[in-house]
């Protein structure tokens, strides 16, 4: 991209991750030209845009785009990044399929759902420890360990507008099987931004 080229326009909807890999653009404030914020070299705007679902959000462009500089950018499209969680889950999904009966699935559905975290069997934690196993991060960790990790596991059914964490809580891993997450942080002017 050259320079005084428009990237975007005011406006223009918000969906996708910019990274500057070399030279510059600018968020034009004011008369063509003059102010604004730049993004340089190594830096990323937009990557809310990736977290954002459109049917509840959709954000825009506060302002025109100009490059500064000669420029090259990466951009990462909120349908490429879905596109590669759906690929990433349907991967994972297929190999516990394919290493682990529909009945075990099922009996740890429920050993989560149904024992506090201090009553489960040796049996359950072998069982959960087992699934834990057939995703290649966790497969490489020693055995006792994935047990350890199997007895932290917990579902948690959440009615809908209830608070799962706050932002100075400390967090775990989350994983939704069903329904929806909004994750809401604070803006500048005090209203909230839905990010996912």
């Amino acid at each position: 991209l050259v320079h005084g080229q428009l990237l975007f326009q005011k406006g223009s909807p918000k969906d996708a991750c910019l990274m500057v890999l070399r030279g510059a653009f600018r968020l034009q404030e004011g008369a063509a030209g003059q102010g604004g914020r730049v993004f340089s070299a190594g830096e990323i705007t937009g990557e809310i845009a990736l977290a954002q679902d459109p049917a509840i959000s959709s954000e825009v462009w506060p302002a025109d785009a100009l490059i500064d500089d000669e420029c090259d950018l990466l951009e990462v499209g909120r349908v490429d990044v879905a596109a590669a969680v759906r690929s990433t889950f349907e991967e994972h999904l297929a190999t516990v399929s394919r290493s682990v009966p529909l009945q075990t699935l099922e009996q740890a559905a429920v050993a989560l759902r149904t024992n506090s975290r201090d009553r489960r069997t040796l049996q359950e934690l072998a069982m959960l420890s087992d699934i834990l196993g057939c995703f290649k991060d966790f497969a490489r960790l020693d055995p006792d360990f994935r047990t350890e990790l199997a007895q932290l596991l917990y579902a948690l059914d959440m009615e809908q507008g209830k608070v799962l964490t706050a932002q100075e809580a400390p967090r775990g891993f989350v994983c939704v099987l069903e329904g929806s997450v909004d994750i809401m942080a604070p803006q500048e002017a005090g209203r909230e931004l839905v990010m996912l």
